[in-house]
């Protein structure tokens, strides 16, 4: 399976953990963004963590040259509380890098 084949995969994967109503997007790269409107922290954790353990969960073709072997999702999670657009993407940015710091397959809240 092709790297886009995979980021595919995972966008459907990611389709399949949210609420009707929720938005995925591919936001550049590998990178996919969800808006959650309406949900609270927890909720937004929770989903957020719903996508790694289901990621985590399947086995795709060429996971054995990823690190750690197999291919895995590390999320920033952020909370609009600044009515700018960018701002909410610098926290969630944030958050995500502080994951892939933190070792990568994990969920991390902006803070």
């Amino acid at each position: 399976m092709a790297g886009d084949d995979v980021l595919r995969a995972i966008a459907g994967i990611t389709a399949s953990c949210v609420r009707e109503g929720d938005v995925v997007y591919r936001f550049g790269g590998e990178e996919l963004c969800i808006l959650l409107p309406g949900a609270a922290d927890d909720e937004a954790l929770a989903v957020a963590e719903r996508v790694r353990t289901t990621v985590a969960a399947r086995a795709f073709p060429g996971g054995e040259t990823q690190p750690g072997g197999r291919v895995t999702v590390s999320a920033g999670v952020a909370r609009a509380g600044d009515p700018e657009a960018a701002a909410l993407v610098v926290a969630a940015e944030a958050a995500l890098y502080r994951a892939r710091r933190e070792g990568r397959d994990r969920v991390v809240a902006a803070g």
